[in-house]
């Protein structure tokens, strides 16, 4: 099955593939296909871990659950890999999954705010910026370091989508400090 499975990775996939492999992977009553599947990312063949991750990015619930296992290893292969579009992807994984005080990584978070004025693609940079403020709203002294990185992007030089997500940290940034100052 691992080879059929490579070879169908290792070429173009397109939408039909994704939503059939997602069917297979969320019908499967156990993890033996998910854990399968999730060993191929760090496969030779960048097309092959590129398309595990596009399928991983289409997976609904209860197997995304399974995905959120799997957060530090997600963390770990962002933090190594090379290819932009993995990158891209595995950024959009991490940023679905629930971030709460108890699991902050703060390499992963020095990756998204180093990331968020890099020359990166604009995609990798909005992602870096959501995923920074999902890090950083339960600690204020790290949230006041994210508005200041926010506020130092040139608002001239983005994307009209990079532009929006800016804004809209900044606002969640100010109403999360209005309603703390409310209870205060």
């Amino acid at each position: 099955m691992t080879e059929n499975l490579v070879r169908k990775l290792s070429r173009r996939l397109y939408m039909g593939d994704v939503r059939e492999l997602c069917r297979r992977i969320e019908t499967d009553t156990g993890d033996e296909a998910k854990e399968a599947l999730f060993g191929l990312i760090t496969h030779p063949d960048s097309r092959v871990g590129y398309n595990v991750l596009w399928v991983f990015s289409h997976l609904h619930a209860p197997a995304d659950g399974w995905l959120r296992q799997k957060r530090d290893a997600l963390a770990d292969l962002l933090l190594a890999t090379r290819h932009t579009g993995q990158r891209r992807l595995l950024l959009s994984l991490l940023e679905r999954q629930p971030a709460s005080p108890e699991n902050l990584r703060t390499d992963l978070l020095d990756y998204c705010l180093a990331g968020i004025l890099s020359a990166e693609p604009y995609a990798i940079r909005a992602l870096c910026l959501k995923l920074s403020y999902a890090l950083c709203r339960f600690h204020p002294e790290l949230t006041d370091e994210l508005q200041t990185v926010a506020e130092m992007m040139d608002n001239g030089q983005l994307s009209p989508a990079l532009r929006a997500t800016r804004r809209h940290v900044l606002t969640r940034i100010a109403r999360q400090r209005k309603k703390s100052a409310g209870r205060g």
